[in-house]
């Protein structure tokens, strides 16, 4: 099997994507990731879910791009997009002050679980710059190779869609808006969620209302920010893969929700309360998997 063929990756984005795939920067990036592993360390996300907002936002389907930095770095958050936890995982802190911000600025409630699963299938791209991390090392793997592909992601959409919106929260995510072309897309900037910035102008920032504002005006379907409550969600992974040897479902699954008994609520952090980055749900490390992986909360 060529090296192509072993890339598993939503059809969309690979036909785009292929030749920064094949470069040697990132073949660079799979022999590190492979060496990392080989020495027992953990990578999160799990290798299914690497290329989870690519399979779960394809190509021409995305309305809304937001920007993270990396993954979670502890057990049992990671989930391939950007701010989100599966469900059951205790809500991280800062997307406590995005829901915050939505029930402000759309009057939306919370709904109880940290997972963005319907965002990403409803066209918005929940994009981490660096798709991997080692456990309980933020940032490990920044300056990798990670950034150079995600920054072709970018400039994909910039230069081959047309009226999409790019929510740049905090200076990191700020410093990719050189990559967008203001004249054919909304970009909106405001501090990061983080407890630490919220109030400085994340909240109130009225981004989502502001989004959904400019897709109406120009014809388009505004995104349903909306999630459904955390009861009975079952999760079909994704299918990411750098040609680890890791297998694919040629079917494109989507989380659903089925009659389960509803778990207990976690207490959710206060809005001002500091918390550390959420961590990551990973069950071995690049182990293969043979077809998307069935994860029920725990």
């Amino acid at each position: 099997m060529d090296a192509a063929a072993r890339i598993r990756l939503h059809e969309s984005w690979k036909q785009r994507l292929l030749p920064e795939l094949l470069a040697p920067q990132m073949q660079s990036l799979r022999a590190f990731l492979h060496s990392e592993i080989q020495a027992g360390k953990q990578i999160y996300p799990p290798p299914r879910l690497i290329f989870a907002a690519l399979d779960h936002t394809p190509f021409d389907r995305v309305q809304v791009v937001i920007l993270g930095q990396d993954p979670y770095h502890g057990p049992g958050q990671a989930q391939g997009l950007c701010f989100s936890v599966p469900p059951g995982v205790e809500i991280p802190p800062s997307l406590v002050n995005i829901y915050a911000e939505i029930k402000r600025d759309l009057g939306i409630e919370p709904p109880g679980h940290g997972c963005l699963i319907p965002w990403a299938d409803r066209g918005v791209l929940l994009l981490n710059a660096v798709l991997t991390v080692e456990r309980g090392r933020a940032g490990a793997h920044q300056g990798k190779g990670w950034e150079s592909f995600t920054d072709r992601i970018i400039s994909l959409l910039s230069s081959e869609r047309e009226g999409l919106v790019f929510l740049l929260w905090g200076a990191y995510a700020q410093a990719k808006g050189k990559l967008v072309d203001a004249r054919r897309h909304l970009v909106l900037r405001a501090p990061h969620p983080s407890p630490l910035s919220a109030y400085r102008g994340f909240i109130g920032c009225g981004h989502f209302s502001r989004a959904n504002a400019y897709l109406k005006a120009r014809g388009g379907q505004p995104i349903d920010w909306r999630l459904p409550p955390a009861v009975g969600w079952v999760l079909f992974a994704g299918s990411g893969g750098l040609g680890l040897g890791l297998g694919r479902d040629a079917r494109r699954r989507k989380a659903f929700r089925v009659s389960t008994p509803a778990r207990p609520a976690r207490p959710q952090p206060a809005l001002r309360t500091p918390g550390q980055r959420g961590p990551p749900h990973c069950r071995g490390p690049w182990r293969s998997a043979s077809s998307s992986a069935c994860v029920r909360p725990r």
